[in-house]
């Protein structure tokens, strides 16, 4: 069985295929992924070298992995945006929807972070769009009302 480690994409291959995009003509990348983008160590890393090189940088995230270091390292970087997909407006579906433990510090991690994304675009001038990602399924279509509640209030908060 393969380690995490050996799962991961070297450094070294990053770069070689942001070199390659770069050379092909591509603009953007969008760091995203068949999971969490964030949990590579390197992303952060990655996004920076490919914004050197001139691209634009999106990223979605699931906001999880987040903490403020991260956040205004991100924040440097300047991406065209960020979406964190949050499918929820409580813990408890957010928990369900996300595959969690029976834990919801999840969810109220992932809205403090959000809150200092915000704080963060204010005080540094960032142009950055920080936006938020939601499918809509039965479980989660009425708690709609109550994410927009939360993200108003994150939005009207003092800088």
């Amino acid at each position: 069985m393969l380690s995490n480690e050996q799962k991961l994409m070297s450094f070294e291959l990053m770069k070689s295929v942001i070199d390659k995009l770069k050379d092909a003509g591509v603009k953007a990348i969008t760091f995203t992924g068949g999971g969490e983008p964030l949990m590579h160590p390197r992303t952060i890393d990655a996004m920076y070298y490919a914004k050197q090189l001139g691209f634009e940088i999106g990223l979605f995230t699931n906001g999880s992995l987040l903490n403020e270091e991260k956040i205004k390292q991100i924040l440097e970087i300047e991406p065209t945006f960020i979406r964190i997909s949050i499918n929820a407006g409580t813990p408890e579906v957010h928990r369900i929807i996300h595959g969690l433990s029976d834990s919801n510090e999840s969810f109220e991690k992932v809205i403090n972070n959000l809150r200092f994304f915000a704080k963060e675009k204010i005080r540094g001038g960032y142009k950055t769009d920080i936006g938020v990602g939601y499918i809509v399924n039965p479980l989660n279509a009425n708690e709609l009302g109550i994410l927009s509640k939360i993200l108003k209030d994150i939005y009207d908060q003092e800088p």
